[in-house]
């Protein structure tokens, strides 16, 4: 079969002639954030061979199209739509003078750009959420794994170790940016893992070092780029694994002090100075359990307790038990004003970067990328935020309900775009079949071709090939002189 070129906004408008509205998701994130623009955030430009800014929008599209592999992606009919080939775009994500932290960074300010358009209104505190989520490796020589614990399993296993910094406006929470960790060195028996030169002044070798970094010292370092890129939340959450004295001290330095810090407390050896006495978490619930309230619209008990934490200062403790957790809780904040249902709400918040992590694993493929290359883990990783920053943004501006009722529609949608392809196709090629019947182009003109009986009877076979179309079951190569002869036939 001929390979056709067909622009996505023309199958749009031949679709809207017949009645089908066909606005594909891509079509309009193409329109509305103009993705090769972004590109140049990167700061490499392609002098030969295929364009930066097409590399960049396939990479982007990769995780939209559900096609779970880089391969699969090239070999389905998606590639139409991108001007790269598999070697060019692994050679792209490969490239360690791509700064992906800049793109991502870029990408989030037009959205924020977007909100303040849309004029969206906060119905809740705006907060930095950190967190870190395990990226499991199957391969013991990809650059920088290292033995990682995954919580959900209980065991050690081979991958990375993501840190993210996630953004909530009030709205819906996006990735701003995020760092790779890792924990446990791994030996391995045999071999060596991959390893390549980089110039120390590229984004891929500053990228590495963060390897050898702690999460607490990431996690403050993310959170001072975010400040000043403009952020400015009211509350940074987190769980009790980031509650330390160096963390909640780099959340008051931020806005001015007018960030406070929420986070889970462990029942550790740490010591607070309550009343003129030094007590341990669980020595000071006790010593203030007289001091019990009831909750009714939590259905659960606590005590709110203001205490003095080495190196932090002042804070507010909120031992909690709720009717359905024999074990108490408690919460940490630096603000002094906060009431107990104000904390448990906000806190609550935290959780959507729990259900981000979720959405990009289950739907968006994070951490499927078992490339050897560590600019390619990082490429990887940062298009799936960029690409779920982007879904979020169209889940509300378009009211779904949620990220799995928008793969949904894409995948309706994209159907439909497919079937359409195969029949521009299919009518090329019987068009061409006609007129070689005829006697060639050569001999024929056009216009002999649309009034010929054979063509007449082609029409009345397209109406029945778009009924199909809607229902998607248009799959089958079409041959030229079957087809050709059997309009014939049917013209006779």
């Amino acid at each position: 079969m001929v390979n056709v070129k067909v622009d996505v906004a023309e199958i749009k408008d031949i679709c809207k002639k017949h009645g089908e509205d066909m606005d594909p998701l891509w079509v309009n994130i193409r329109r509305e954030f103009n993705l090769s623009s972004f590109s140049r955030s990167g700061g490499i430009e392609k002098r030969t061979g295929v364009a930066v800014s097409s590399l960049f929008e396939t990479a982007i599209a990769i995780p939209l199209f559900l096609v779970g592999t880089v391969r699969c992606f090239f070999s389905s009919s998606f590639e139409k739509i991108v001007e790269s080939s598999p070697c060019a775009y692994y050679r792209f994500c490969q490239d360690s003078r791509f700064n992906w932290r800049r793109a991502m960074k870029t990408v989030s300010r037009f959205i924020r750009k977007r909100e303040i358009e849309t004029c969206l209104e906060a119905k809740y505190p705006r907060a930095f959420i950190i967190d870190d989520s395990g990226l499991e490796k199957s391969g013991r020589r990809i650059e920088g794994v290292s033995k990682i614990y995954d919580h959900c399993t209980g065991h050690n296993v081979t991958g990375y170790k993501l840190v993210g910094l996630a953004w909530f406006n009030g709205v819906y929470t996006k990735m701003i940016d995020f760092s790779m960790a890792a924990e446990k060195k791994l030996e391995l028996k045999r071999g060596k893992q991959f390893s390549k030169e980089r110039n120390p002044k590229e984004p891929g070798a500053k990228r590495k070092k963060e390897l050898r970094k702690d999460k607490i010292t990431l996690a403050c370092e993310l959170m001072g780029r975010a400040a000043k890129n403009g952020y400015a939340p009211d509350y940074a959450l987190v769980d009790s694994w980031y509650t330390c004295a160096q963390v909640i001290n780099k959340v008051r330095s931020i806005n001015e002090g007018k960030t406070h810090f929420l986070g889970m407390v462990k029942a550790d050896k740490r010591l607070y100075m309550y009343e003129g006495r030094q007590y341990t978490l669980s020595k000071l619930r006790h010593t203030v359990m007289s001091e019990k309230k009831r909750c009714r619209r939590f259905r659960s008990s606590y005590v709110e307790v203001v205490c003095e934490l080495k190196n932090v200062g002042t804070v507010k403790l909120f031992f909690s038990r709720f009717s359905s957790n024999k074990k108490w809780v408690c919460l940490l904040s630096t603000d002094l004003e906060m009431s107990y249902i104000k904390a448990i709400e906000t806190y609550a918040i935290r959780w959507n970067i729990e259900i981000m992590f979720k959405e990009c694993k289950q739907l968006l493929g994070l951490g499927k990328c078992q490339a050897n290359d560590f600019d390619a883990q990082i490429a990887h990783t940062a298009c799936v935020f960029i690409t779920h920053s982007i879904l979020v943004y169209f889940k509300y501006r378009e009211d779904y309900q949620t990220l799995g009722e928008l793969y949904r529609t894409i995948e309706s949608q994209y159907t439909g775009l497919l079937t359409v392809e195969k029949i521009l196709l299919m009518l090329e090629e019987i068009l061409t079949a006609i007129a070689s019947k005829m006697g060639g182009f050569d001999t024929v003109s056009l216009h002999d071709v649309l009034n010929s009986p054979e063509y007449a009877a082609f029409r009345q076979g397209i109406r029945f090939s778009l009924f199909l179309s809607q229902n998607g079951n248009i799959d089958k190569t079409v041959n030229n002189e079957e087809v050709a002869n059997g309009i014939g036939e049917k013209a006779a």
